[in-house]
């Protein structure tokens, strides 16, 4: 056993390190029948300072480049030339690839990055499964399975669930499977008794609670898709099966929410202060009340004067309309509020579709929702974690421009 690996496992020698290497790469070279095909894995010997001590490791490498070149056969030879060397077999074949240094394993299972360069003149092997399984994953018992190597296919890839402590992004070209990534890792978190918020733009993980024929499968019962009825819906909810409703009432909100979701400022005291007297004199009238109520309410804001309102208050009123107006077209609220219970329950998943609504619409509800994880997780009062999926989280936090959800971002 060499740095937590049989060494007995690897037989298949396809080559000999040559020329320079580099504690990043090596050059090798390869009969032509021999040589790996490009992203193949390699390993080869060398010896570093792990805690102290020199040992022998097994650096896993990956081809980057092929080779095939001739001596004899060169690009300045005439065609008839050509053929009567290879006819007469006296064409020469030479081979020789570049890896890219992967790392190595220690005995206790942790991956670095090497210090030193591989020898020239040491073989180069086909790095056996049980290597490469041991170099991309955690130990079963504390991780969760995400799917196989690409040029490996026998090889499994497990990551720790300790990773997902911690902020998590997935970066990936368009089409490259982003999306699927994080339905599998969402499956593999809820199969583990995870409970688990999605956030989805396009509607690409509705569909969770059914298999690849359509079916549901076990874990069906512990996923659930809200919808905001403002929402057109990338597919019907007699497509997906079992959606609920995600709603906002807006009498619930405090002046602090409708500020924030207007965009008014807290300089703007007395825009601030006309939002209060508006709604102070709804809430005479209305136990629950939409936008248009306390839109009408400032509209309204010069007879407060024969009340002895201050004409400071009348002016802010009068400002205020501006804004409130945005939230008139904000389809997003109604006469109930969706309670984050619904969503915090233990060993649950729940999809919360915002396809087919505006921007702004989509990015209030996810604030209302991450404010309302991070309340519930502070206050204790769901003790358990809660993994958040924020598909396409460029549009909710962006890195110049404000949004409603980016104000959550140094809390959650």
């Amino acid at each position: 056993m060499e740095g937590g690996i049989d060494v007995s496992n690897i037989r298949r020698e396809i080559g000999v390190i040559i020329g320079e290497a580099s504690p990043t790469e090596f050059y090798f070279s390869s009969k032509p029948e021999e040589m790996p095909p490009r992203w193949e894995y390699l390993v080869a010997y060398s010896e570093e300072d792990v805690d102290g001590e020199l040992k022998k490791v097994a650096v896993v490498a990956q081809v980057e480049r092929i080779v095939s070149a001739s001596q004899a056969l060169t690009k300045e030879m005439d065609l008839e030339i050509i053929k009567k060397i290879v006819e007469s077999g006296l064409a020469d074949k030479r081979a020789w690839g570049r890896a890219r240094v992967l790392g190595f394993l220690t005995d206790s299972g942790d991956v670095l990055q090497p210090r030193r360069a591989v020898t020239p003149g040491k073989t180069v092997y086909i790095a056996p499964p049980d290597l490469l399984e041991k170099f991309y994953s955690y130990p079963r018992d504390e991780a969760i399975y995400i799917g196989n190597l690409i040029t490996r296919r026998e090889v499994p890839v497990y990551l720790s669930i300790k990773g997902f402590r911690r902020h998590l992004a997935i970066i990936a070209q368009t089409g490259a499977g982003k999306s699927y990534t994080a339905g599998v890792l969402a499956e593999e978190l809820l199969a583990m008794g995870g409970t688990i918020i999605m956030l989805d733009p396009h509607a690409d993980y509705v569909f969770l609670s059914k298999d690849v024929k359509g079916r549901r499968h076990e874990l069906s019962d512990r996923i659930t898709v809200f919808r905001n009825p403002a929402s057109t819906g990338r597919y019907s909810e007699a497509e997906i099966g079992g959606v609920e409703p995600y709603e906002v009432c807006f009498s619930d909100l405090d002046i602090d929410e409708i500020c924030l979701i207007s965009g008014i400022s807290e300089r703007f005291t007395n825009i601030r202060r006309g939002i209060e007297e508006a709604i102070r004199r709804v809430r005479q009238d209305k136990k629950v009340f939409l936008p248009r109520d306390l839109l009408e309410q400032l509209q309204r804001a010069e007879d407060w004067r024969s009340e002895g309102v201050e004409d400071r208050v009348i002016r802010g009123a009068r400002l205020a309309q501006t804004y409130v107006r945005r939230l008139v077209g904000m389809k997003v609220f109604s006469n109930t509020t969706t309670s984050i219970d619904k969503m915090l329950k233990p060993k649950h998943l729940s999809v919360v579709d915002l396809s087919g609504l505006e921007d702004r619409v989509s990015d209030y509800i996810a604030y209302k929702i991450l404010l309302g994880v991070y309340d519930k997780n502070v206050s204790g009062e769901f003790k358990y974690p809660v993994f958040i999926f924020i598909e396409e989280a460029h549009r909710f936090i962006p890195p110049d421009e404000k949004t409603y959800s980016s104000s959550t971002r140094a809390r959650t």
